[in-house]
């Protein structure tokens, strides 16, 4: 490995921006941190800019840490791509999961409410039958 410069490959991509993901797949992955942030539902929307909004938003989210900031830099948008580091990249796939826990918490407060519900009104309407 070390004569192919393997080592040296891997060396300098773990400095600079070793995460390197498409507009699209980027959008399509991290807009559940964002819901402000929408195509607009437009036929081709533009990626770039949508994953350039995102990654300021977070960024700025990231940067009220205290416990943890966000190091300077640890993101740019190319031509077709948007590079992260590594500690970005885990901090977003984080915060997704906090993210969907939220939605899921949410669908299963629903769910149970309609249930409760549904239970309730067969009690009060099985009482009254029984009441008469």
């Amino acid at each position: 490995l070390r004569c192919a410069g393997m080592l040296e490959a891997i060396r300098i991509r773990r400095a600079g921006y070793s995460v390197r993901r498409p507009f699209r797949e980027f959008y399509n992955r991290f807009r559940v941190l964002c819901p402000s942030i929408s195509s607009g539902n437009k036929a081709d929307p533009d990626y770039k800019d949508l994953s350039r909004k995102i990654l300021t938003e977070m960024e700025a989210k990231f940067t009220k840490d205290k416990k943890k900031p966000l190091e300077p830099k640890s993101w740019q948008v190319g031509r077709s791509k948007v590079f992260m580091k590594e500690d970005l990249q885990a901090r977003l796939e984080e915060s997704i999961g906090v993210a969907i826990q939220g939605y899921v918490v949410t669908v299963q407060r629903r769910w149970r409410g309609f249930v409760k519900r549904k239970w309730f009104k067969a009690v009060k309407k099985a009482a009254g039958l029984v009441g008469t």
